[in-house]
């Protein structure tokens, strides 16, 4: 048998131990060695909005738990009405509908059990009438935190009179005489401006407004009285600015740590984007300097880059509507790496 001497030995050892000397210092000091990255997300199937977050113009909806545009909303698609404060009649929530009903002479209401805006707003509703009972249906109104008609505004149908009216302290300031049509889904508003009430329906595009001055301590409403049924959706309230438009941009903004050796590099934005909507999505080291836009406008889902890089990061969604659709924020995903040296 055939002896390996030494010098062999080593001829043939030696270029392999070198090629896994050099793999070793290959692997032990790259920077940078988790190839897929670790997440933390906030809103949907994560971490809850409030407390990990600022907004501006923003709110999170009662229903969806959806970020939009206003300072207030629910869709009631959590079948309850939590932060709701009602009277009158009964009230109940089944797939994703608010339902108002009274069989007697009364008035049935639902406003935001807290609401502290004083500002001039709007609110936008969506509303279906089932019966329209003797008095007043598809009513919006503003008023103290005990519903009055001799102390708010409130606009509606009164079929009793076969008009639409607008009233102030219980005092007619306007009124369209025209036909209306029960079982359809309306568009409603009702601007509390500087100095006016505006109230309009996609019913026969009824437009009244008052020119009573409005004042600030008033709460938002959902109205009906006397022998109705009628339902609710997509209810929400937003700001005016300085020439009463419907403001249409608001923002969140959120922050994550992702701890020490550790760097976020991307982030993942989850969102609906209605037509002629958008979003755009700006960063920064936490609380550090200015934030940096890393892209351009975005709609829908969208996959962001950031560098540089850091490891407690603040991120901020600008939301960009029109007069009648929001954006809808859904989610932020974060994902970092961490670095071994």
């Amino acid at each position: 048998m055939e002896k390996i001497s030494l010098t062999k030995t080593v001829a043939i050892g030696f270029p392999i131990l070198l090629l896994l000397y050099f793999f070793y210092l290959i692997i032990f000091n790259m920077p940078q060695t988790d190839i897929i990255g670790s997440t933390w997300t906030i809103g949907s199937s994560g971490n809850a909005w409030a407390g990990n977050s600022t907004m501006d113009n923003a709110t999170e909806d009662n229903g969806n738990h959806k970020i939009k545009i206003g300072i207030f909303a629910d869709n009631f698609d959590d079948n309850n009405l939590n932060g709701w404060t009602t009277t009158g009649g009964n009230h109940t929530v089944s797939n994703g509908i608010y339902k108002q009903q009274t069989n007697v002479v009364e008035w049935i209401t639902a406003r935001p059990t807290i609401f502290s805006y004083t500002s001039p707003a709007v609110i936008l509703a969506k509303v279906n009438v089932a019966d329209n009972g003797s008095s007043l249906d598809v009513g919006l109104g503003w008023g103290n935190s005990t519903w009055s008609p001799s102390t708010g505004v409130f606009a509606g149908r009164r079929d009793s009179f076969g008009r639409w009216e607008i009233r102030t302290n219980d005092i007619v300031g306007n009124i369209i005489i025209t036909n209306r049509t029960m079982n359809v889904w309306s568009n409603l508003q009702l601007y509390k401006k500087f100095n006016s009430y505006n109230y309009t329906s996609s019913y026969d595009n009824v437009l009244m407004s008052s020119s009573n001055s409005p004042t600030n301590s008033q709460y938002p409403y959902l109205l009906g009285s006397s022998q109705i049924i009628q339902f609710w959706d997509n209810v929400r309230i937003v700001p005016l600015d300085p020439n009463n438009n419907i403001v249409t941009k608001g923002n969140l903004t959120t922050w994550y740590d992702a701890g020490i050796g550790n760097e976020i590099y991307q982030i993942d934005i989850n969102a609906i984007t209605p037509v002629n909507t958008n979003y755009t999505v700006w960063y920064r080291q936490n609380g550090t300097g200015s934030f940096t836009q890393p892209g351009h406008v975005y709609t829908g889902n969208r996959t962001i880059s950031l560098s540089p890089g850091y490891r407690n990061t603040d991120v901020r969604v600008v939301l960009n509507g029109n007069q009648t659709a929001t954006p809808e924020l859904i989610s932020i995903r974060f994902t970092y790496f961490s670095k071994i040296h």
